[in-house]
């Protein structure tokens, strides 16, 4: 896979995860109804932060393995591995 091709994977996983998760966890909270909905925001605020942390380490890890380097996504910074 190409450089350009592994950034655009990586674009748009987070682009899909950002998109599903804004669409559905308000209405997700709406739909439990609880009374401390301020809390609840910054919940799900550190909760997409969470989701979309791993995501982004399972992309740059699997792409470092695809490109067939043994160092870590740490080891060479994100944009080593986007743009190699």
């Amino acid at each position: 896979m190409t450089a350009n091709a592994r950034a655009w994977v990586v674009t748009l996983s987070y682009v899909l995860v950002a998109t599903l998760w804004v669409l559905f966890s308000d209405g997700l909270l709406l739909m439990l109804a609880l009374e401390d909905q301020q809390r609840l925001q910054s919940l799900k605020g550190v909760g997409f932060v969470l989701v979309t942390g791993a995501l982004l380490f399972f992309l740059c890890a699997t792409t470092c393995v695809a490109a067939g380097s043994r160092k870590t996504p740490c080891d060479l910074g994100v944009s080593a591995l986007i743009w190699r």
